[in-house]
C-alpha cells in the first residue's frame, strides 16, 4: 500500500529533471543515508523509503564518472534491499523473504523406562514445537510425529522431567530418574530392587549429594547422621582410619558387631588386616590409670593400626551412586548368618544408554590445621605444681609420723638441676598445617546395546599429627552388553591402593610430657626419656622421637564381578554372577633405639632397634545363581519372587618376620641391616579355610497397590558351624497397608506415602572364626627339639553353631510434601 502511495505521489508530481549522468563516490564505512545524500546531490534525484524499515550495515564503496544505473546496481549488489527508478525518484524497499522449504516429519519413536530398565507406562511425551502430546504405552513405547530441531519433553508422575532435542535418529529411548523422595524412587535391596512404596522392611536410603558437599576420604566415614538408628563413630583422628558402625546397636559379645557391606552384589565383612608382630610401644594412656606407684603399660602399636587400618578405604566415594541401609530383620533376612547386624548396601555408577561420551574432571584442596588444642601447663606452672604437690606430700608423712620421707619428695625438693631449663609445647611439637590434595576423572556414556563407566582417583591426606598419611589411588571399570536380544553381559572392577603411615601415640605422650625436657639431648640425638616411676610424669616415650618411628601400612584391593543375564521371558530372568574380594597387605614398623618397647606387657630396654615386615593374602570367592520373576497381572495383582543359590569360599595366607639390632635408626633400618633375627611365623594353606554354601527365597505380593505382603528365607550351611549344627535357618515375614491409598485419604494433598507396617525375622552371625569347634595343634620348640602344642581347646560334645538374632518391628512411615518421617 505505501509502495502504490509512493507512486502515486510520483505520478503527482512534477519535478524537472536536472539527472546528472556522472557520479563519483569515495566513501569508507559511511552509512547509508550518507551514500543516498551525496548520490541525490550529483544526480538531482529523490530517494523514497522508510528508514525504519530499510536498513543496511556502514558501506565502502568508491565510484569515478559511472552512471546512476551502475551506481545503484554496485550499491546495492549482495544486500537485502531493492530500487526502482521512476521518474526522478528512486523507491527503495526490502527484498521479500524467500520461502524455505519445511523440514519433513519423521516418525520419532521409543521406549520409556526408569533407572532399572522397567518400562514406564503413562508417561507423557509433549512435542513444544508442534504442541502435540502422547503417552507411552503399558510396554514404554510410544510414537510422535516431529520434525528434525524440535524439543520432545517426558514427564511422569513422581519422576524428574527430561527434555530432548530431535535429531536425525528416529528412534529415541528414554530414562528417567525419580525424585529422591517420591514413593516411586527405585532403592537396592537384597538381590534386587523395589519401589520405595512397595517396601514392607525398615530401610533407609543415603543421599549421596550429601557426600560431595564435604570432602570425604572414605565413604564409611560420611555415614555420620544419614540414617536413622546406625551409630557411626570414629576410633582416632588418623586420616582415612576405620571408623566403627553399628546398626540398632550391638547384637554379640563373641563375634563382630560390623554391619555387612555389599558393593556392586558382592558381600563384604569387614576385617582388620594387622599382623601383630610381638612388641609394641608403652601406652601413655595405661600410665593413667595405673595404681600406686606403678607404671602400667599397654598395647599402643596394634591400637594405632587397628584403628587405622580401614578394609573399606580403597573405595572411592565419587564411584558411589547409591547407599542403601537395611535394619531389620525382615529386610535382612535373605543375607542369613551375614546380617544380624544390618547390611549396607552400596551401588557404584554407571552409564546410560543412548547418552554421548560424558568427561568429568574433579580437584579439591583441604587446608586442615589443629584446632582447640588442650591448654597444658608450661615451665614455670609445672615447677610451681609439683614442688607444692611435694612438699603437701612430707607435710601429710609428718602428720602420720612416718620416719623416712617418699624418694619422690626430697628429690623434687633437694635435688639440684632436678628441672630443667627448656619449656616445649610438645603439642605443636608434634601438630602441623596440612595441605591435602583430590582428583577425580571419569568418562561414561552409552550406546544403544551397551552403557559403560570408568573412572580414576587420586587422594593424598596428610594428617594434622606428624608423622601420619593418607594416599589413594583407586579405579573403576564398569561396561554393561547387550550381546543378543535376550543375554546381557555385566562386568564390575573396582580396584585400589592405599598407603598409611600411621602414628605411635605421639599425640598422647605429647599431653604427658614434661614441658621442662627437650626433644633433643645435648649431643643433638633424641633425648631417651628414663622411666621416672615417681617423679610425677606418666610419659616414658619421647613424642618427638616417636614421630621417626615407621609404621607403615600397603594394601591392594581388588573387587570384580563378571555376571551373566538371560531373559527367558519377558517377566522370567536368570542371572549367574562370580565374583571376588580380594586384598594383598604389607606391613612394615621399626622403632628406633631410643624408644623402648613392651614385650609381653612387660616395657624393655630397646636392643639397638626393632623391626619387623609381614604381609597377607586374603581371597573370598563367590558363585550365585539367581531366578526372578516379575509380573504385574492386572490393576489389582502383582508380585516378585527371587530364589539363588551362593556359594562362597575364604582363603587367608600370612607371612611375618622381626629382627633387633640395626646399625643406624634413620637410614639402616631395614630387615635385611638386622644383626639379629627374632621370630619369622607364616601361614599359606593349599585350600580355603572356610566354606558357606547358602540357598535362598523371597516372595513379594502387593494387591490394590496398597496391602503388601513380604515372605523371606535362607539357609546357610558353614564350616565354621559345628558337626551338629551346619546348616542354620533365616526366615522372616512382613507386611504393609498404604493407608494414603485409602479413600478417606485421597484428598489429603500434602501426604505422599502414609503407610503402617510390621515384620518379623531370624538373623544370625558366622564371624566366629574358623575351627573353632576343634582342638588344634601349632608347631613349636620344646627342650631344644620341635614340638606340637595345643593352641585350642574343645571339648567333645559342645555345640558351636551360629548366633541367632531375633527382629520384631512395628511402625508408621509417612513421606510428606515438604518433611520425611520415620516412626
Amino acid at each position: 500500500m505505501r509502495w502504490i502511495t509512493a507512486v502515486m505521489i510520483i505520478a503527482l508530481s512534477h519535478i524537472g529533471s536536472t539527472a546528472c549522468s556522472q557520479i563519483t563516490l569515495k566513501e569508507k564505512k559511511a552509512s547509508l543515508e550518507k551514500i543516498l545524500a551525496d548520490i541525490e546531490k550529483q544526480s538531482g534525484y529523490v530517494f523514497l523509503y522508510e528508514p525504519d524499515s530499510v536498513r543496511m550495515p556502514p558501506l565502502t564503496i568508491t565510484l569515478t564518472n559511472a552512471t546512476l544505473q551502475e551506481t545503484l546496481e554496485k550499491l546495492f549488489k549482495g544486500q537485502p534491499v531493492e530500487f526502482a527508478v521512476v521518474d526522478n525518484h528512486i523507491l527503495l524497499k526490502n527484498k521479500p523473504a524467500q520461502s524455505l522449504p519445511m523440514p519433513a516429519a519423521i516418525l520419532i519413536h521409543g521406549r520409556v523406562v526408569d533407572s532399572i530398565g522397567q518400562p514406564l507406562p503413562g508417561v507423557t511425551v509433549f512435542n513444544r514445537h508442534e504442541r502435540m502430546t502422547t503417552e507411552t504405552d503399558t510396554t514404554g513405547a510410544y510414537t510422535l510425529k516431529a520434525t528434525k530441531g524440535d524439543l520432545l519433553q517426558f514427564s511422569f508422575v513422581g519422576y524428574e522431567n527430561r527434555e530432548i532435542k530431535v535429531d536425525d535418529q528416529p528412534k529415541i529411548d528414554v530414562l528417567l530418574q525419580v525424585y529422591p523422595t517420591s514413593p516411586e524412587q527405585v532403592v537396592v535391596i537384597g538381590y534386587g530392587t523395589s519401589k520405595k512404596k512397595d517396601l514392607t522392611g525398615a530401610i533407609s536410603t543415603i543421599n549421596t549429594q550429601d557426600m560431595d558437599e564435604v570432602p570425604y576420604n572414605t565413604f564409611d566415614n560420611a555415614l555420620a547422621g544419614k540414617a536413622a538408628g546406625m551409630n557411626v563413630t570414629k576410633t582416632d583422628g588418623t586420616p582415612g582410619g576405620m571408623v566403627r558402625i553399628r546398626v540398632r546397636g550391638t547384637s554379640s559379645l563373641l563375634a563382630g558387631n560390623d554391619p555387612l557391606y555389599v558393593v556392586d552384589g558382592i558381600p563384604i565383612q569387614v576385617r582388620s588386616n594387622f599382623i601383630d608382630p610381638g612388641y609394641s610401644v608403652p601406652s601413655a594412656s595405661a600410665a593413667l590409670v595405673g595404681s600406686g606407684n606403678s607404671l602400667l603399660t599397654g598395647a599402643a602399636l596394634p591400637a594405632s593400626f587397628i584403628n587405622s587400618l580401614n578394609s573399606l578405604g580403597a573405595l572411592n566415594p565419587d564411584d558411589i551412586e547409591s547407599i542403601t541401609v537395611l535394619k531389620d530383620a525382615s529386610s535382612t533376612a535373605i543375607y542369613g548368618s551375614k546380617a544380624s547386624n544390618g547390611v549396607v548396601i552400596i551401588t557404584t555408577k554407571t552409564g546410560r544408554i543412548n547418552t554421548p561420551s560424558q568427561v568429568t574432571l574433579d580437584y579439591y584442596p583441604t587446608v586442615t590445621s589443629p584446632y582447640r588444642m588442650p591448654r597444658l601447663l608450661n615451665t614455670p606452672q609445672y615447677k610451681e605444681l609439683l614442688i607444692e604437690a611435694a612438699q603437701n606430700g612430707i607435710s601429710d608423712e609428718v602428720a602420720a609420723g612416718y620416719p623416712f620421707f617418699d624418694p619422690a619428695f626430697t628429690a623434687i625438693l633437694d635435688t639440684p638441676g632436678y628441672f630443667g631449663i627448656a619449656n616445649t609445647h610438645w603439642l605443636k611439637q608434634v601438630t602441623r598445617t596440612t595441605v591435602s590434595n583430590n582428583v577425580n576423572l571419569s568418562v561414561s556414556g552409552g550406546g544403544q546395546t551397551s552403557k559403560y563407566f570408568t573412572s580414576l582417583s587420586y587422594n593424598s591426606t596428610p594428617g594434622v599429627l606428624d608423622g601420619t598419611d593418607f594416599q589413594r589411588i583407586s579405579g573403576k571399570l564398569g561396561l554393561e552388553t547387550q550381546i543378543t536380544p535376550k543375554f546381557k553381559l555385566v562386568t564390575n572392577l573396582l580396584l585400589g591402593f592405599i598407603n598409611q603411615d600411621i602414628g605411635d601415640g605421639a599425640y598422647m605422650e605429647a599431653q604427658l610430657a614434661r614441658p621442662d625436657w627437650t626433644p633433643r639431648d645435648a649431643t643433638g640425638n633424641y633425648l631417651n626419656f628414663p622411666n621416672q616411676g615417681y617423679d610425677y610424669t606418666f610419659s616414658a616415650l619421647n613424642p618427638v622421637g616417636l614421630l621417626n618411628a615407621i609404621n607403615n601400612g600397603k594394601t591392594l584391593s581388588l573387587l570384580g564381578s563378571l555376571s551373566g543375564i538371560y531373559a527367558i521371558s519377558k517377566d522370567l530372568q536368570f542371572r549367574s554372577s562370580v565374583s571376588l574380594n580380594m586384598q594383598n597387605y604389607n606391613q612394615r614398623s621399626y622403632l628406633p633405639s631410643y624408644i623402648n618397647i613392651e614385650v609381653l606387657g612387660q616395657n624393655i630396654t630397646n636392643p639397638g632397634g626393632v623391626g619387623s615386615e609381614g604381609n597377607s593374602r586374603f581371597a573370598n570367592w563367590f558363585l550365585e545363581n539367581s531366578l526372578t520373576y516379575t509380573k504385574q497381572f492386572n490393576e489389582l495383582h502383582s508380585g516378585n519372587i527371587v530364589i539363588g543359590q551362593s556359594y562362597e569360599t575364604t582363603k587367608y595366607s600370612y607371612f611375618s618376620t622381626k629382627a633387633s639390632g640395626y646399625p643406624n635408626d634413620n637410614f639402616l633400618n631395614g630387615l635385611s641391616s638386622a644383626d639379629s633375627l627374632i621370630s619369622a611365623t607364616g601361614d599359606d594353606p593349599t585350600s580355603p579355610q572356610a566354606y558357606l554354601l547358602s540357598f535362598y527365597a523371597r516372595a513379594n505380593y502387593s494387591y490394590l497397590d496398597k496391602y503388601l505382603f513380604t515372605f523371606t528365607g535362607r539357609a546357610d550351611g558353614s564350616s565354621r558351624f559345628g558337626p551338629n549344627n551346619k546348616f542354620g535357618y533365616f526366615p522372616s515375614g512382613a507386611i504393609a497397608w498404604r493407608i494414603s491409598r485409602e479413600n478417606f485419604l485421597k484428598n489429603a494433598h500434602w501426604i505422599n506415602d502414609l503407610k503402617i507396617r510390621a515384620s518379623y525375622g531370624l538373623t544370625g552371625n558366622q564371624n566366629i572364626g574358623d575351627q573353632l569347634y576343634r582342638t588344634l595343634y601349632s608347631p613349636s620348640t620344646y627342650a631344644g627339639g620341635s614340638a606340637l602344642i595345643p593352641t585350642q581347646f574343645w571339648k567333645p560334645g559342645d555345640q558351636m553353631g551360629k548366633h541367632k538374632r531375633n527382629g520384631y518391628r512395628a511402625g508408621l512411615v509417612g513421606i510428606y510434601r515438604q518433611a520425611k518421617c520415620h516412626f
